[in-house]
């Protein structure tokens, strides 16, 4: 019974069908008390995982780059475990940017950082107080792309990277007091086919600087948004529901007429969630309001990615969120969990031993391949 009353806090819960809403609900069901952060608790995502939830699953206002929100958000949670402390940290906030280094804004490079990274280590430090009360554990979204960097991935790889260094030291940390720091790497990324739409790929290219599209070529960067687009959504979750067309199609290159850059130049894994009313003093914080409730989506059965229990192949996602349910259940969890396949561990092993010039040429292999050679060449002739 002493399960039944364990708090597990988590961050990024906005966006429906994510990991982060997912776990939410499961662990919801497994009889935890969740408090679901939120970066908008009036956001529809919010909204939504408060009518799919208990009473023990509190939505919470936590925007992870704001430390006003989580010091009130710390100091509620306090309240509410008292000298039980926190069973689980779960970080999973985060936004996923594709852009070159050559043309991605530095306000993707910085808001990167500040959610990535800042953001989990803000709130790890804001809590740990009660985790180590409880002996818990610490759970840290991580990803392939911080074991492997990629072209087209910098500002999203620098920060896993950062993150797999942060939790390996407060691993080691942490050992003297009981607390598991672990670490779910995904080798794919699951909503990949509502991101990278038509609309966000032509919102993108225009923000590109003309003279860098010039340089570059139109049809370049129209070339490489498909060839990342076909290579995060080779394999989707099949119950995950695009939110637009993906782009797999070849597009047009964008008119070349000058426009502003937006903070958010580049694609994003996570949209930024829709702005409430102006923040009270103390965050917000709602129960959920029936187990009973579920939303239905239009062809009548429950949304979200979580397949039948019983059926023997699971989706990307569910793998994913296995991994994470794994390590806030489990009383000896694992330190990484790497969720991926034979070929992704194996190149991830053998990236440190292998000649730099090798890997290199595997990792920009495919179309991205293509592109580079026939365009760059005929600039430098």
């Amino acid at each position: 019974m002493a399960k039944m009353q364990k708090t597990v806090v988590i961050t990024g819960c906005d966006m429906r069908s994510s990991y982060a809403y997912e776990l939410a609900l499961r662990l919801d069901e497994q009889g935890y008390n969740v408090f679901a952060g939120c970066r908008d608790c009036n956001s529809s995502g919010a909204r939504s995982l408060a009518s799919r939830g208990s009473t023990s699953l509190a939505i919470l206002q936590l925007d992870v780059t704001k430390q006003d929100e989580i010091r009130n958000a710390a100091e509620l949670i306090q309240d509410s475990v008292g000298e039980e402390g926190v069973w689980a940290l779960v970080n999973c906030d985060e936004v996923y940017s594709v852009a070159e280094v050559d043309w991605c804004p530095m306000a993707d490079f910085e808001r990167s950082i500040q959610i990535n990274l800042l953001g989990t280590i803000r709130i790890t430090k804001a809590l740990l107080h009660l985790i180590r009360k409880a002996r818990g554990r610490i759970v840290n979204l991580s990803s392939i792309a911080g074991c492997l960097a990629r072209a087209g991935q910098s500002a999203y790889s620098m920060t896993k990277f950062a993150i797999e260094a942060f939790s390996d030291s407060l691993r080691q940390e942490m050992l003297k007091w009981g607390v598991f720091v672990i670490l779910v790497e995904p080798s794919f990324f699951p909503v990949g086919q509502s991101v990278l739409c038509e609309s966000n790929i032509n919102i993108s290219l225009n923000t590109v600087p003309k003279h860098l599209r010039d340089i570059y070529g139109d049809d370049y960067f129209v070339e490489f948004i498909n060839s990342v687009s076909d290579s995060v959504d080779k394999d989707p979750s099949p119950n995950t529901t695009p939110t637009s067309t993906p782009a797999h199609k070849t597009l047009e290159p964008p008119a070349p007429t000058k426009s502003t850059p937006s903070p958010s130049g580049s694609l994003k894994k996570r949209a930024t969630s829709v702005k409430g009313p102006a923040a009270s003093p103390k965050p917000a914080l709602s129960r959920a309001r029936s187990n009973t409730t579920k939303e239905i989506s239009p062809t009548g059965t429950p949304t979200g990615t979580l397949k039948a229990r019983s059926t023997p192949l699971l989706s990307n996602t569910n793998r994913v969120l296995h991994a994470l349910v794994e390590a806030v259940t489990n009383g000896s969890p694992k330190v990484r969990y790497f969720v991926g396949s034979f070929q992704d561990r194996m190149v991830t092993s053998l990236a440190p031993v292998v000649p730099t010039v090798v890997m290199d040429t595997y990792l920009t292999s495919g179309q991205m391949s293509k592109v580079v050679p026939r365009l760059i060449k005929e600039k430098l002739d």
